[in-house]
């Protein structure tokens, strides 16, 4: 079963889910970030999500919202993981 990283912009919460609201369509993890930025719900898939963060290209010229939501999407994917 497919897993998520889903963003409420109404609470600013992140968090790993097993099912989506049928009001978000999910995208990549760089669509994510912008959804954060942007003050949207948004989600992504979870698998893939952790070698995309490790990789480091992500993290190149995003600035420092970017940074802060990228962060913030690592922290809840570890916590998932341990």
């Amino acid at each position: 079963m497919p897993r998520f990283i889903q963003y409420d912009a109404a609470s600013d919460t992140i968090w790993v889910t097993d099912r989506l609201s049928r009001t978000i369509d999910p995208s990549d993890i760089q669509d994510l970030v912008k959804d954060i930025q942007g003050g949207r719900n948004g989600a992504c898939p979870l698998d893939g999500a952790l070698d995309a963060l490790e990789d480091g290209s992500l993290w190149k010229g995003i600035g420092d919202a970017g940074q802060l939501a990228l962060e913030s999407i690592y922290c809840v994917i570890a916590r998932c993981a341990a």
